[in-house]
């Protein structure tokens, strides 16, 4: 978890009171279960936790490596595999003009990179590529349930 993304957690606006809930994270932090981080960082070898914020402040999305292919847990950036077109996104995000400028930036590494991507909230589809069209971003090789 980012360090101002806990704050904001242990101290959040009523808009988001809802959606933290001490009971989650406190016994996690009294067990000295809970590493906060300050900056994008290598966890372990080959796991890797990036930053990106819009829905939430300082969301972070986890990439599995193994030095030649990539897998991206997507998160609430990137929630749908058909929402990898840059204006789709999530219609709660708290900065919404951030969500795109920060979805337009990964994927652009993504695509280049032919990361693959775990998508938390498709019903149907559980990984893809994404490609650079003329139309945009695109999921492609849909690994489906």
């Amino acid at each position: 978890m980012h360090q101002r993304h806990l704050e904001w957690a242990q101290n959040p606006t009523p808009r988001d009171k809802a959606s933290f809930f001490p009971e989650n994270w406190e016994p996690l932090i009294q067990n000295g279960q809970l590493r906060a981080v300050e900056a994008e960082v290598e966890i372990l070898p080959g796991i890797f936790l990036h930053i990106v914020n819009g829905h939430t402040p300082y969301q972070i999305l986890p990439r599995v490596s193994d030095g030649e292919k990539n897998l991206l847990f997507c998160g609430d950036l990137i929630p749908l595999a058909a929402q990898t077109r840059i204006p789709w996104i999530m219609g709660y995000d708290l900065s919404p003009l951030q969500t795109v400028r920060e979805k337009q930036s990964m994927l652009e590494i993504i695509s280049a990179e032919k990361w693959w991507l775990s998508y938390e909230h498709d019903p149907k589809i559980d990984f893809s590529q994404v490609a650079r069209t003329e139309k945009g971003f695109l999921a492609v090789e849909k690994q489906t349930k």
